[in-house]
């Protein structure tokens, strides 16, 4: 067999009769086909490892061929010409004695790790963010969720005391300013009803004062006194507070008889007026502050 040189213008191997002999495949084919495709593990098929290529294609949805081929690709590039012939060509390169031996170049496999690791930070960077978006969106859910618990069961406790406290308004006045509303519920409430009701009062209306009775028959009575309390009859028939008396010495008699216009509904009023929802002084804090209590002014609960 005649010995093989080597063309000096191309640096292919010549046989004799300068027959080129070519090498069938190529490395960097292989590289982009390993990391493009090799997943399926269309690299295989190219360097005829079909059987190999075929386990790639099965096992593809496992993405353990592709985690495999994308070392693949850089083994190909960091390989000499002459290693990759004979390993996937079938062809090797003969020794010559003066031909130097080649330098590997470390160069571009320095440059694809430096690409590998750059990919890898970002693709870290990418899921940390995602991750954090996720934990946040799912926090953000939590607290919505918990809101929502808390609407829902407040809600169904002001359903629950409306059902347990039934009441009935009755007419509202102005006294001195304010606004007085007043209210009948059933004998014998609880003082936890009645304290739930009084709450739910003052939550609907804040700036009312408010009379609660079980008992109805003397209201009218009872907030003519109130609406007219201190005020007596002249001797002209009128309503009149003292000052306002044509004979205020008469009128001053009177109000010493407690002989009012309206006279006070008092056995009515012990047995049937529950309490009072009104601003009371809060002597820890020395301001006025809205409170439930009895008709004499023992606050019973705050509001």
């Amino acid at each position: 067999m005649a010995e093989a040189k080597k063309c000096k213008h191309c640096g292919e191997w010549l046989e004799e009769g300068h027959q080129l002999v070519k090498n069938s495949k190529s490395k960097v084919v292989a590289f982009l086909l390993a990391w493009i495709l090799g997943g399926l593990g269309a690299h295989k098929f190219y360097l005829g490892k079909s059987g190999q290529g075929i386990l790639y294609l099965i096992f593809c949805w496992t993405f353990i061929p592709s985690f495999i081929a994308f070392f693949e690709g850089i083994i190909y590039l960091t390989k000499s010409d002459a290693d990759f012939a004979k390993l996937y060509s079938g062809v090797s390169e003969p020794k010559l004695d003066n031909e130097k031996p080649k330098k590997k170049s470390y160069k571009l496999v320095i440059i694809l790790l430096g690409v590998v690791v750059i990919i890898l930070v970002m693709l870290l960077v990418i899921i940390g963010n995602a991750m954090e978006d996720a934990e946040k969106n799912k926090s953000e859910a939590v607290q919505k969720t918990e809101i929502s618990k808390q609407e829902e069961n407040k809600a169904s406790g002001e359903t629950a005391q409306e059902k347990v406290v039934a009441y009935r308004e009755l007419k509202s006045y102005e006294k001195s300013g304010k606004t007085w509303k007043s209210v009948v519920i059933p004998p014998k409430t609880s003082q936890a009803d009645l304290i739930a009701l009084a709450r739910e009062l003052h939550r609907k209306d804040s700036k009312s004062y408010f009379h609660i009775f079980d008992d109805d028959a003397k209201f009218q009575e009872y907030m003519d006194w109130d609406i007219n309390y201190g005020k007596v009859r002249d001797k002209d028939g009128k309503v009149k507070t003292i000052d306002q008396c044509l004979d205020t010495n008469y009128c001053r008699t009177l109000v010493q008889q407690q002989k009012y216009a309206y006279p006070f509904p008092e056995a009515w009023s012990d047995k049937h007026e529950i309490a009072m929802i009104n601003e009371m002084l809060d002597i820890s804090g020395g301001t006025m502050k809205w409170k439930l209590s009895s008709p004499l002014g023992i606050e019973i609960a705050g509001l």
